[in-house]
């Protein structure tokens, strides 16, 4: 029988993005203006994703007061493995996480890497390619077997270091190496200038915009990564892979399979678009396959990773017990927006801009209505 790769049981797409910053860490907009912003880019939910530092007060940005009945927030922060200037240092956003998530030991800052895992939170290595993060270093790097998903794009690198926005390299390198991670793209906005948001997401699967059932359909692999195209159906039917898009330039199949030629491509010879493909997948038997779309534009889409006759990644159960992310889910409370904003100068990865947040627009609360 057929499985489709994409969606599980009844629901629709919803977009997303799982990195972006507020002026709580390093961004220059308030909570309210990134929410609005991306509301108003036609998006249904973002995971905002300040950086939990001590220089920031190792706090978790509450969002819960900015969600509505068309648009809502995931906790999240993002946690880095050490000092930002250390040569191995990664990051990663931890989509999912309760407001009273505490500080890692001074000695062990991956702990709360490993902890966030263990909470239950979606947790995606965020720009490998910008920090230019080692292949051979990944089996040594503390807390890095939490990792749930790699961002193979980043769209606020593309704008300011482009030959270092992309994250194929760690994907498929972690992938030829056995692990089952998920792939990932995020935006990484800090209103510091226009081309820094809008321009890479995550369409997921789910049942309603709750911000429980965006998380199980992130932690299934129910989702695509897309910077434009769309991934309509991805079903798996034995030996052979169907696949439908949106109009596109090609439909590529790529992976280890049993050498680089296996690889292939659905292309018009005549120089046409493309919507429909069929892959025959007993090259890749024990091993993984992925599908990107490209378009005329040359932007892509990203199916998660494919292993032909083995299980796919495992459905997400979580009962939030024990978790006040889970509660505000559920019961749609919530809570009054933290104070405070980032230092104005920090030493690091990023330092934080003196510019001003652009004039976008303002987030009004649920009860103050739209």
């Amino acid at each position: 029988m057929a499985q489709d790769l994409l969606r599980s049981g009844e629901g629709r797409f919803w977009r997303g993005n799982l990195h972006c910053h507020s002026d709580r860490s390093d961004g220059l907009c308030g909570p309210q203006q990134v929410a609005a912003a991306y509301r108003e880019a036609g998006y249904d939910f973002i995971a905002l994703s300040d950086h939990f530092e001590e220089r920031y007060g190792w706090r978790i940005t509450d969002t819960r007061n900015l969600r509505a009945s068309d648009f809502t927030t995931i906790l999240a922060a993002e946690l880095s493995s050490g000092p930002w200037r250390e040569r191995i240092t990664y990051w990663v956003s931890a989509v999912g996480l309760p407001l009273d998530f505490e500080a890692p030991p001074a000695a062990d800052p991956a702990e709360a890497i490993r902890r966030a895992h263990d909470a239950g939170a979606f947790v995606v290595l965020l720009h490998p390619g910008l920090n230019n993060l080692p292949l051979d270093a990944t089996d040594e790097l503390p807390g890095f077997d939490a990792v749930d998903a790699v961002e193979i794009y980043n769209h606020n690198t593309f704008g300011s270091v482009p030959d270092r926005a992309h994250g194929e390299y760690m994907v498929d390198g972690l992938l030829e190496r056995g692990r089952r991670i998920l792939i990932n793209v995020g935006d990484d906005a800090h209103f510091a200038f226009p081309g820094d948001r809008f321009g890479g997401w995550v369409e997921v699967w789910a049942e309603t915009l709750d911000a429980r059932d965006l998380l199980a359909g992130l932690k299934s692999g129910s989702y695509y990564s897309t910077q434009g195209p769309q991934i309509e159906r991805l079903e798996l039917d034995g030996e052979q892979l169907r696949v439908s898009t949106s109009p596109a330039h090609a439909i590529a199949l790529g992976g280890a399979g049993d050498r680089w030629l296996d690889a292939t491509s659905v292309l018009d010879e005549d120089g046409g678009l493309v919507s429909e493909g069929a892959f025959d997948l007993s090259a890749f038997r024990g091993s993984y396959c992925r599908v990107t779309v490209i378009d005329t534009g040359a932007r892509r889409a990203w199916s998660n990773p494919v292993w032909p006759w083995w299980p796919q990644p495992n459905r997400f159960i979580w009962d939030g017990s024990g978790s006040a992310e889970a509660t505000a889910a559920a019961t749609g409370a919530t809570a009054p927006m933290g104070t405070g904003g980032g230092s104005s100068s920090s030493s690091g990865r990023r330092e934080k801009s003196s510019r001003s947040c652009p004039s976008v627009p303002v987030l009004r609360s649920a009860a103050a209505g739209w």
